[in-house]
């Protein structure tokens, strides 16, 4: 005859755990399906650098910028050399150069370079940029890997959570083609003199109609906030180091950085997904 408690434990028994098949992929797996849509990881650990260069007209036309055109030249860990145009705007345009195994830096507003020492607040927003930008359009690189997290299911997107250098990152996966749709990144730092001492920083990232360069699937519409840019990437241009340790004087255009060239580079594919 059954006892009470055997009875108990037969009703119970099939409800303890998740069943094998409500279980989800784990953020290794979610991350690996990622890295192979992404083009694979051994392509995105040999990017050498980079060059992006943005067009971003913006939502709310100010009198200081109507849009904001950029280009980004990275040779990550330490190189990194940005051309801003917001012209017509009263702001203007201005370069910012930095490599930071030579402690050098140098910035220039129209046209007119000056000097100056790595300050703390330069080498901290620059790099800080230059992580960014690789989360938002490659994922993972050599230098910039992730620590992954928990994994969530919101509103239809594999949602991976991670650590990079203190930042929170969150990348929203397509379950279709397995590609970040968004990235969220979220920096905490302290405010001294308020209570609680603790602020946040938060970018939202939306990535959009990614094309292949290179072998690696990159997108080229990219939205920070509530404004898009259009996006054109090249990777792995052979370039002269000299471009890094350069003041830029008399650099006027985003294009200034091409004279350090030192071939025809990859071409930019025009097939997209």
């Amino acid at each position: 005859m059954k006892t009470l408690a055997s009875l108990l434990l037969v009703l119970v028994l099939p409800v303890v755990g998740p069943r094998p098949d409500s279980v989800g992929p784990s953020a290794e797996d979610l991350w690996a399906r990622a890295l192979a849509a992404k083009g694979g990881a051994e392509r995105l650990h040999a990017l050498r650098n980079f060059v992006i260069t943005e067009s971003a007209p913006f939502s709310k036309v100010t009198r200081f910028a109507a849009q904001e055109s950029s280009v980004i030249v990275c040779e990550p860990p330490g190189r990194w050399w940005e051309f801003l145009d917001y012209r017509p705007g009263l702001l203007g345009f201005g370069t910012r150069v930095l490599d930071l195994e030579k402690r050098l830096h140098f910035y220039s507003e129209g046209g007119d370079s000056r000097s100056g020492s790595v300050r703390p607040a330069d080498l901290d927003g620059t790099l800080s940029r230059m992580t960014y930008v690789q989360l938002a359009y490659f994922m993972e690189t050599a230098v910039v890997r992730p620590r992954l997290g928990k994994v969530e299911a919101i509103n239809g997107f594999d949602v991976v959570h991670s650590d990079v250098d203190g930042l929170a990152v969150s990348f929203y996966l397509d379950r279709r083609t397995h590609l970040p749709t968004h990235v969220e990144v979220i920096r905490t730092f302290t405010i001294k003199g308020v209570t609680p001492p603790k602020g946040q920083l938060r970018r939202w990232y939306t990535l959009e109609k990614y094309v292949e360069i290179s072998g690696l699937q990159i997108p080229t519409h990219v939205g920070l906030g509530g404004d898009f840019a259009n996006a054109t990437v090249e990777v792995n241009v052979d370039l002269d180091p000299a471009l890094f340790d350069t003041p830029p004087d008399g650099v006027t255009s985003g294009d200034a950085w091409r004279k350090f060239r030192r071939s025809a580079g990859l071409k930019i594919p025009t097939h997209g997904r």
